[in-house]
């Protein structure tokens, strides 16, 4: 039986960080990853440091949709094959879900499939950012379906909070899922081992529909280097209708990984992709004419350098 471990969390929580700290942690471990992102565009599988072997990507919605879960399903039967080593070792499988999946269903999925004679399911993670959890957690059902669904709860970003909100968190949390273990953390630098036999619940849930009324998105192409702060001026009065904003985009000073979520706007420098820069917007519904007209403006060169210079980098 190959261990699998579910990475789960909201848009935004820190679910890719904890990714790439599990890619650091298991290096001397023969393990694939599956990310799946509810935007169109591949984003954090560009932001982890992983052969094209470990890793298999499913952008476009999410793995527990009707649309998309026969694709999960099938990159669960191919990654024996295709993701060992030359010794045909599999040390395990670590899975993260798009921020808004719903994961109930994941124990029916692998039953009714018979995957469950392959995988053994481990535990489930939800990285939960205090912030946008007490805001959304009335609003957005998944939200609650993904803390029910885990053993662990990460309550992430706590030096953005005060005291206050991340216990207010944790008590929602302990509402929701009395049995989980929760553990606070910064950058989610927990010390925890994903492939823990923990016992998982038999969850129940349904497939989700294939589209969620609750969330537009937009791409945006970014062909020609931007000014980081003429963008910053325009995104960040509309930052409460947004969900999360992320991508690689070309400035005169070089590529930036752009990152905005309930937690603010955040840019880190990033190797060239080799392709053109996009930015991916998952936003509420009644957004959505406001972020196409964003998304018309980086699309046609609006956001250019007009000067030559950057400001504020």
């Amino acid at each position: 039986m190959i261990p699998l471990s579910l990475i789960t969390g909201f848009l935004g929580s820190g679910k890719t960080t904890l990714l790439q700290a599990m890619v650091d942690r298991y290096q001397q471990h023969r393990l694939a990853y599956i990310v799946n992102e509810f935007g169109a565009v591949d984003v954090d599988g560009q932001r982890l440091q992983l052969s094209e072997q470990q890793l298999v990507r499913i952008p476009g919605g999410s793995i527990f949709c009707r649309c998309m879960a026969g694709e999960f399903i099938q990159g669960l039967q191919t990654i024996p094959n295709d993701c060992a080593d030359s010794d045909g070792r599999l040390d395990g499988v670590i899975v993260e879900a798009s921020g808004i999946a719903d994961p109930n269903v994941i124990v029916e999925m692998l039953r009714e499939t018979r995957l469950d004679r392959v995988y053994e399911l481990r535990t489930i993670v939800s990285v939960v950012d205090p912030g946008s959890f007490l805001k959304l957690i009335h609003t957005l059902p998944n939200i609650i379906a993904q803390v029910k669904a885990c053993q662990l709860a990460i309550v992430n970003k706590v030096d953005l909070y005060g005291e206050d909100e991340i216990e207010r968190a944790e008590q929602e949390i302990a509402r929701i899922n009395p049995a989980a273990r929760t553990s606070r953390a910064r950058y989610c630098q927990v010390d925890i081992d994903v492939f823990e036999s923990v016992a998982c619940q038999d969850l129940k849930g349904d497939y989700a529909a294939c589209a969620d009324p609750n969330y537009v998105t937009e791409v945006a192409t970014v062909e020609k280097p931007i000014d980081v702060e003429r963008m910053r001026a325009e995104l960040c009065p509309i930052q409460s209708m947004v969900y999360r904003v992320k991508g690689f985009v070309p400035t005169t000073h070089g590529w930036l990984y752009v990152d905005m979520s309930s937690s603010g706007l955040m840019t880190r420098p990033a190797s060239d992709p080799g392709k053109p820069g996009s930015l991916v917007f998952i936003v509420r519904p009644e957004a959505q004419q406001r972020i196409k007209a964003f998304v018309t403006k980086l699309t046609r060169g609006e956001f250019a350098m007009a000067s030559g210079r950057e400001s504020g980098m």
